[in-house]
């Protein structure tokens, strides 16, 4: 953190009395604090920084971006500081240390398995290529025709939207 001269880091600050809030904005992948000390009774707010995970995780802590104050007063509002307050939340800046298991894509189980589709074998050696895409034909016939109905009974339906939208509407012209 740095405002007016001085920089601190937030565990520093957490320590003397400083609570935060973090603003997470996806669009451009950028983070917002705001701080508050109760016993002096001020608010702050900082810029937008984007924080790089994998450098994060490449090089520790010494990589993390400077914030900068923005703000530093004993009321901040909305309409002044153009920031929506309600996407903030709470945050605690003591270092942890989390035993994050690594997984493996496969380990979630997000993947169904698609039953594969029955096959068939027409294979009669005597039969011409004619005879076996008829053979083909009349194996798929039963399913063309339900398929066929079905596609016939939406269009008729259509059919019958239109026409009595068409007569609603030449009603209105009349």
């Amino acid at each position: 953190m740095e405002w007016a001269g001085w920089t601190s880091d937030t565990v520093m600050l957490q320590r003397h009395g400083w609570s935060f809030a973090v603003d997470y904005e996806p669009m451009s992948d950028a983070y917002k604090l705001a701080l508050y000390h109760k016993d002096y009774e001020l608010y702050g707010l900082t810029n937008a920084r984007h924080i790089p995970k994998l450098q994060n995780m490449q090089h520790g802590y010494s990589m993390l971006p400077t914030f900068k104050m923005v703000a530093l007063a004993r009321r901040l509002e909305s309409k002044f500081v153009e920031v929506d307050f309600e996407r903030f939340n709470p945050v605690c800046m003591t270092p942890t240390i989390a035993n994050v298991p690594v997984k493996n894509i496969e380990d979630f189980n997000i993947f169904n398995v698609v039953p594969r589709a029955k096959q068939i074998m027409v294979d009669k050696a005597d039969m011409t290529v004619i005879e076996h895409l008829e053979a083909i034909k009349n194996l798929q016939s039963t399913k063309q025709r339900e398929l066929r109905a079905k596609e016939l009974d939406v269009t008729e339906r259509r059919s019958r939207i239109h026409l009595v939208t068409n007569l609603i509407h030449m009603g209105d012209a009349a």
